[in-house]
């Protein structure tokens, strides 16, 4: 959960509520597995109390299409993480036309720029014992709250640019990530690997004739291979 980082996506959102006490806005917060260590929820809801009924958490497990119509349902998606893989829901928020706020450190910035969505600045902080598995000597980022709010009041403020971003991020993704558009990477990757290991074991089948040879003669490898 120190990965995922939901404090700090409370903290701005609590920081957006008193900076617009009268916009109608709401967080809704996903959780999986909860029951595997009940003191998350519980810290959830506790830093989540002050909100009141402008916050909603979901403590369940959602198949794939129920995750994709609550992205869709909402507005924006908002990811205060310390580091991502390649970042899916992120991903998903995008090419559903969503503007996305997140921090601008790991995987998720593959496809994150400023033009498509909102990366969020950070300093990179040392990884503490327990809070990740072979976290020794690591960093990761701390999400700036303050710059994350401050985006999140854009964002309220004026509809029409967020979902113009959005718009432009369901392009983006469209364009440059979609399953034929990755399909065709892979494909091609995939044929320059299998042509390259051809031609590899070619000379690899070559070079142990030329010492095979060279044994049969009665000559060294090392002389016959110079």
């Amino acid at each position: 959960m120190s990965r995922k980082n939901p404090w700090a996506a409370i903290n701005a959102f609590g920081r957006l509520t008193k900076a617009r006490p009268s916009a109608p806005i709401r967080l809704v917060i996903k959780i999986n597995n909860s029951s595997l260590d009940i003191s998350v929820l519980e810290r959830v809801r506790r830093d989540t109390a002050d909100l009141g009924d402008r916050v909603t958490i979901i403590d369940a497990t959602m198949k794939d299409n129920e995750v994709k119509n609550l992205i869709r349902c909402c507005d924006c998606m908002l990811s205060l993480h310390r580091s991502e893989g390649f970042g899916r829901g992120q991903a998903e928020a995008m090419f559903f036309g969503r503007p996305v706020v997140a921090t601008g450190w790991s995987g998720n910035m593959e496809y994150m720029n400023a033009d498509v969505s909102f990366p969020v600045g950070y300093r990179l902080i040392p990884v503490k014992e327990g809070e990740y598995p072979q976290g020794a000597g690591q960093v990761w980022a701390e999400p700036d709250i303050d710059a994350a709010a401050q985006t999140l009041a854009r964002l309220v403020d004026d509809p029409a640019y967020a979902r113009a971003v959005g718009e432009r991020a369901r392009i983006h993704m469209r364009k440059s990530f979609s399953d034929i558009v990755l399909g065709q990477r892979y494909r091609a990757r995939l044929e320059a690997i299998t042509a390259r290991a051809g031609s590899s074991e070619a000379l690899f089948t070559r070079s142990a004739a030329l010492r095979n040879d060279g044994l049969d003669r009665g000559l060294s490898p090392d002389i016959q291979s110079g």
